[in-house]
């Protein structure tokens, strides 16, 4: 009977912390100067709501710090600045247990600088 309850416990526990890679143009960034929506936000040009329940069309790269230190932050930014400036693809890495005022973090970024992708 323990044992239907732990296997029962198990699959009812909901999936804090998902996170899942998503390739995107970067569309538009926003930089603030106050910890409003982590300091900073990206928008992608392909959707990402339906797989993560996070709000679209923005992500914090937490550029205030709030799950991480502001200097991580302003680093994914500046990556994700950098795809935006040069037009290629951005590789984040989407947290949807990490929300700033709503929005979903990046927990990392990569730069797509040929047609494949790892």
């Amino acid at each position: 009977m323990r044992v239907i309850a732990i296997f029962l416990a198990l699959l009812a526990t909901p999936a804090f912390g998902a996170t899942f890679w998503h390739n995107s143009v970067v569309e538009r960034t926003l930089t603030t100067g106050d910890e409003k929506f982590g300091g900073c936000l990206v928008s992608l040009a392909e959707s990402f709501e339906g797989a993560t329940g996070c709000k679209d069309p923005f992500l914090s790269a937490d550029c205030a710090g709030v799950f991480g230190t502001k200097s991580a932050g302003a680093r994914r930014m500046d990556q994700l600045t950098l795809a935006a400036v040069t037009g290629r693809v951005a590789r984040v890495q989407i947290n949807n247990g990490k929300r700033v005022n709503g929005w979903c973090t990046i927990d990392a970024v990569q730069i797509i600088y040929s047609d494949t992708t790892p």
